[in-house]
Parts: structure tokens; C-alpha cells; sequence
């Protein structure tokens, strides 16, 4: 199944926490950066490259 994102989707996390559909999104937009860095998910590039780069900054940052 291939995803599309637009990049206000990304904003979802900083919206309004107190309304039920918007802290469901939010909670959904979250996971989807856990699932890419627990390798249950691919990540494919080229959907944007602001796009790529707004989503690796939500990823955890690793320690080398």
C-alpha cells in the first residue's frame, strides 16, 4: 500500500490536542515515523524532498 502525505499533515502534532479527531490524526501522523525507523514500514523517497526531510526530522535521532 503506497501512502500520500501532504505536508500540512505533518502540522497535525502542533494543532489543538484537545479535539478528538484532531489528537486521533495526530497520534496516526506520529506512528507512521515509528514504524519507518522499527523497520516495519518502508519509507520510498521522491514524494518531495521537503517532505522527505519534514518527516526524518519527526524520526528519533540515533546515537553513532
Amino acid at each position: 500500500m503506497k501512502i500520500y502525505f501532504d505536508v500540512c499533515c505533518l502540522n497535525r502534532p502542533f494543532d489543538d490536542q484537545t479535539q478528538d479527531r484532531i489528537r486521533l490524526e495526530s497520534e496516526a501522523i506520529l506512528m507512521i515515523p515509528k514504524h519507518i525507523e522499527e523497520n516495519d514500514w518502508q519509507w520510498y523517497e521522491g514524494v518531495s524532498t521537503y517532505l522527505n526531510t519534514a518527516i526524518r526530522c519527526l524520526l528519533p535521532v540515533r546515537e553513532l
